[in-house]
């Protein structure tokens, strides 16, 4: 095994009982962890296996593997984003209808 492999194997252990530590101490939701637990079972498989990497980028005509490992990880960066931004916006419309639903109870304690 080589030194880079070892070293991304090493970081995302560490990283993967990070996320689970977060987990466990309920500092972290489910929903949010998926992606990183996903990437991190990934990066592991992939760097046991780099052939993998390799037959994948070949398939695709991708010159360099390396270019492959950043489109995934840009591709994976991208889904987070937008599931970050779902729940921004639900949250958002939720704190609004609270906040009309909280005006609207005071409208009614101290009428004018």
């Amino acid at each position: 095994m080589q030194i880079s492999q070892l070293f991304s194997l090493t970081s995302t252990i560490i990283l993967l009982v990070l996320v689970l530590d977060l987990l466990r101490r309920r500092k972290l939701k489910e929903k949010y962890a998926v992606w990183s637990l996903v990437a991190a079972f990934l990066v592991i498989v992939l760097s046991v296996f780099p052939a993998i990497v390799t037959n994948i980028a070949e398939q695709l005509n991708i010159e360099n593997p390396s270019n492959f490992g950043f489109f995934v990880a840009i591709v994976v960066l991208f889904l987070v984003t937008i599931q970050i931004g779902v729940e921004l916006t639900r949250a958002e419309e939720k704190i609004q209808i609270l906040a009309e639903e909280i005006a609207l109870l005071k409208e009614q304690i101290q009428p004018k």
